[in-house]
């Protein structure tokens, strides 16, 4: 239901204000919206510096790699499989087994949305994601965590990507209406009138779905 009360601020819960002043201190928006994770990310190895793979992981890892880039799919999963089937992987491991699984499973003719949506928090499970491409990983994980409603995870992700860079307009609307979903009224409308201050400050408006949240989140505070 709409409202048009005007915007006040509730105190969010202690744990989301260092976060919330972290992503939201910025001058604009990215203007541009997120792009697929296939083409985030293309096929490479894994990053300069990155700890390295034992040869049982690496051979069928590289062979994968191969053959997605000529899409040969069906050939980089039974790659990707064989990397997998080797014991005690390390972090490093498993996070680029699960990197080129999303790739196939994005990139392939009838692209699997669910598997690579495991396949992105196998990647954040791992805790092996080189520091240059965690960005790309928690928004990616996001983003698809967001299409699933699996809000758990969306705010968990959200958190994460924060830590490293401010969130972009669309995502600071996938994190409200995670924590809408999820009945975090309070965190939902401070997510929102943060989002709502950083579109007014860098292009004069706000988004209206933001507004939407923001209002619909303090109606439901004003019921309790």
């Amino acid at each position: 239901m709409r409202s048009s009360r005007p915007f006040k601020v509730r105190v969010a819960s202690a744990s989301l204000a260092p976060s919330l002043a972290l992503a939201f201190c910025l001058n604009a928006f990215a203007a541009d919206a997120a792009q697929p994770a296939s083409a985030q990310a293309p096929v490479r190895a894994p990053a300069l510096g990155a700890p390295a793979l034992r040869d049982a992981v690496a051979v069928p890892l590289n062979q994968a790699i191969t053959m997605i880039g000529n899409r040969n799919y069906l050939g980089a999963l039974l790659m990707l499989a064989d990397a997998d089937a080797i014991a005690d992987k390390t972090p490093t491991e498993e996070y680029a087994i699960a990197k080129y699984l999303v790739v196939v499973f994005l990139d392939q003719p009838m692209p699997d949305m669910e598997a690579a949506r495991g396949a992105y928090n196998r990647q954040v499970a791992s805790h092996g994601c080189p520091d240059a491409e965690q960005a790309e990983m928690y928004r990616g994980a996001m983003q698809m965590n967001a299409q699933a409603m699996d809000d758990t995870n969306v705010i968990l992700d959200a958190r994460e990507l924060a830590k490293l860079q401010p969130l972009r307009e669309d995502e600071v609307l996938i994190l409200a209406n995670a924590y809408f979903r999820a009945s975090d009224f309070s965190n939902a409308a401070a997510a929102a009138k943060a989002g709502i201050d950083a579109g007014i400050a860098s292009r004069g408006e706000p988004n209206p779905d933001l507004i939407q949240v923001f209002r619909d989140a303090e109606a439901k505070l004003d019921q309790k």
